[in-house]
């Protein structure tokens, strides 16, 4: 039996309303799923970064502002 792609978080029944969904939702559920799962990588980073090699609250806000502004940056660069 074949199981097919499984997302982590999203039950049989979420599955079976994203698959009924139109394109428009879906795009806008994808990156709502996508920024959760960035929110969660960027979180456990920066908890690392503290634990094991003591960045403070001013360093890890460096950190994030710059990746946040070369996404940005990336992201213009592709709309172009």
């Amino acid at each position: 039996m074949e199981q097919g792609i499984r997302i982590p978080g999203v039950s049989r029944q979420e599955l079976k309303r994203i698959k009924a969904m139109s394109l428009p939702e879906f795009r806008l559920w994808l990156l709502e799923y996508s920024s959760q799962i960035y929110n969660l990588g960027i979180g456990d980073c920066r908890d690392a970064l503290r634990a094991e090699f003591g960045f403070g609250d001013v360093r890890l806000k460096r950190m994030t502002d710059h990746i946040t502004k070369v996404m940005t940056e990336f992201a213009k660069e592709e709309n172009k």
